[in-house]
């Protein structure tokens, strides 16, 4: 038995090569509470079956994307995403799709969105603004 690799954030490191990525179903999830919205589609916390793993799941409508010609921003997102390391940023793990839906999953940060955060407390001090 392997054992098992951990980063500078204490997340297991999986090789390239680990069964455990080959995610091409929605199957292979437990789909768990809605985390946010937008207006090609959702955000949901989702568990890996096999592994318990839990990620940031959006999910798009594939309709919404080709009626509205979104598909490039879509896209967009991807490209983007993968190549940039930002705190800030969830970094995208897996994307798949199937007749209905594609799917991005994003390192999930159970504190919430930075957005939402600012929202809600309008002004941050110091030391709060130190921890985002």
């Amino acid at each position: 038995q392997k054992e098992k690799q951990f980063n500078s954030e204490n997340e297991l490191v999986i090789s390239p090569l680990d069964p455990r990525l080959l995610i091409n179903s929605i199957q292979q999830f437990q789909i768990c509470d809605k985390i946010g919205e937008g207006s090609n589609g959702y955000i949901f916390k989702a568990r890996i079956k096999d592994t318990n793993y839990e990620y940031a799941l959006k999910i798009y409508d594939k309709n919404k994307i080709f009626d509205k010609n979104k598909i490039s921003n879509m896209l967009r997102e991807v490209s983007i995403i993968t190549e940039i390391n930002f705190p800030f940023i969830c970094p995208i793990r897996f994307c798949f799709d199937d007749l209905e839906y594609a799917y991005i999953g994003l390192k999930i940060y159970e504190n919430g969105n930075l957005r939402d955060y600012l929202n809600q407390k309008r002004i941050c001090n110091e030391a709060e603004t130190s921890k985002l």
